[in-house]
C-alpha cells in the first residue's frame, strides 16, 4: 500500500486485517471506529432512495438504484479518461 508517495505495508489480500489496511492508511493504530456495521441500521427507512436513474443517453448510467441508510457514507468514483466527453 502507498502512503504519501512511500510504502506504507504490503501483504496478501487475504491475511491483512481490517486493522492493518486501517494503519497501513493512517500510519496509526485507531483504537476506536466511530462507525461500524452495528451503528448501520437498516431495519430503520432509508434516508436516501434513489431508484432506476440512468444517463439520457442510457450509455454511461444505466438502471442505477441503491439506499442510503442512517450512518453510511456514500461515494461515487470514475476513472480519468474513461471516455466521458464534457
Amino acid at each position: 500500500m502507498l502512503k504519501d508517495g512511500s510504502t506504507s505495508g504490503r501483504g496478501m489480500v487475504g491475511a491483512v486485517t481490517n486493522d492493518d489496511l486501517v494503519r497501513m492508511m493512517v500510519g496509526r493504530t485507531v483504537k476506536q471506529y466511530f462507525l461500524n456495521e452495528t451503528t448501520i441500521d437498516r431495519r430503520q427507512p432509508p434516508v436516501l432512495k434513489v431508484t432506476s436513474v440512468s444517463s439520457r443517453d442510457r450509455r454511461w448510467v444505466h438502471d442505477v438504484s441503491f439506499d442510503l441508510f442512517p450512518g453510511e457514507i456514500l461515494g461515487f468514483a470514475g476513472l480519468v479518461g474513461s471516455g466521458l466527453q464534457s
